[in-house]
């Protein structure tokens, strides 16, 4: 689900692609091969990226008005940043109190942007015990550097590979303030980690349901459509039958009994244009088995149709059937980005003819998007 975002005057010009909700403006943002979420969009706001193999890394230098600080956006509206994070300046001030070689008792969650590597120590804490060095700043044009020393990935997790956090990510990080000789830095040794990045690289992916059905309670809220032939084959609920799942849509046939015959099953009225997704998939499992042999193609009677206004339907092509006798399901996932309304309906048809008429068993359908997992503490 997209999140809102407050901006200061202008943008800066370096860019990838992010639709932001609230403004409607799309902004072209091209940053190596990933595409950030929005808290990546954020962090390329803060400072253009680029990655360098040494530590004098520099960014651009705007006009004031241009340039944006963590404090110009919604932070606990990105990747769940902690209400009580606090900025570079603030974690510096409080480990300027502190003696030398001593540490707070709290941990603090810091906020900012990653500035640059203590490239040496960064690739082998990396490769050796899943922990970076990075310096953080506040904005692009701040003199004030936070250390982050031997912080390991979010949750505490070991990084994995140096793309995992980049220059230009906005990162918070849950640790101790720690005053070493002057250096005000994390923890170390892995006593620090990422509480929240906008580097994609560091999230693993996760499917987010949007509706789903399991037909464990019937199908009296889909409804049963008759287009050509008998009513007396129709679709119905079989909360007992064998196979993936104990419950599924069942519609019956027998070969000379009901000639062409057209049956829809048709869903509900979903609306996912209210979820703001990126890329709709629809799967499910179905199955057909045969009372008699036939020469007839399968996919030419029993089809899946889809509609964002309810009046004009859309074929769209299922592309796994299973062969043979046994009722065997087979897994479906379809992408239907293209379908995304407020209106969105699916329905499954079923078409009979004198010498083609199975049984047809659909279940297990979800509408989901694929997106970054975020972390919340």
């Amino acid at each position: 689900m997209r999140k809102k975002l407050f901006f200061y005057k202008k943008v800066c010009v370096c860019a990838r692609k992010s639709v932001l909700l609230h403004a409607k403006i799309s902004v072209i943002m091209h940053i190596q091969k990933h595409i950030l979420g929005l808290a990546g969009v954020i962090a390329v706001l803060c400072g253009c990226k680029q990655q360098n193999e040494n530590i004098t890394t520099q960014y651009p230098t705007w006009p004031e008005e241009q340039v944006f600080t963590i404090d110009t956006v919604d932070c606990s509206d990105l990747c769940c940043v902690p209400a009580n994070a606090i900025t570079v300046h603030e974690a510096i001030a409080i480990g300027k109190t502190l003696p030398s070689g001593t540490s707070t008792e709290e941990t603090y969650y810091i906020k900012g942007l990653v500035k640059s590597f203590n490239t040496s120590k960064h690739e082998e804490g990396i490769r050796d015990y899943g922990n970076g060095c990075w310096y953080m700043q506040d904005s692009p044009n701040s003199s004030v550097d936070f250390y982050c020393f031997q912080t390991l990935g979010l949750n505490g997790d070991k990084f994995t590979s140096l793309d995992q956090i980049q220059v230009g990510d906005f990162v918070v990080v849950a640790s101790k303030i720690y005053n070493y000789n002057g250096t005000i830095e994390t923890m170390s040794k892995g006593a620090s980690h990422v509480v929240c990045s906008s580097n994609d690289m560091l999230y693993p992916m996760r499917e987010v349901d949007y509706y789903s059905e399991l037909f464990t309670n019937g199908i009296d809220h889909w409804s049963v459509q008759v287009k050509k032939g008998s009513v007396a084959q129709v679709w119905g609920a079989n909360t007992s039958a064998s196979g993936v799942t104990s419950a599924q849509a069942q519609v019956d046939g027998e070969q000379g009994a009901y000639p062409e015959t057209e049956v829809w099953l048709v869903s509900p009225v979903y609306d996912l244009a209210k979820f703001h997704p990126d890329t709709i998939w629809l799967s499910f499992q179905t199955a057909y088995v045969f009372s008699k042999e036939t020469s007839k193609n399968v996919q030419d009677y029993l089809r899946m149709k889809i509609t964002t206004d309810g009046v004009n339907w859309t074929d769209i092509e299922i592309p796994n059937f299973n062969t043979g006798k046994t009722l065997r399901y087979t897994s479906n996932v379809i992408n239907i980005s293209n379908y995304i309304s407020e209106r969105t309906q699916i329905a499954f048809s079923y078409g009979s003819a004198s010498d083609f008429a199975p049984r047809w068993n659909v279940t297990d359908i979800y509408l989901y998007e694929i997106k970054r997992a975020r972390n919340c503490e």
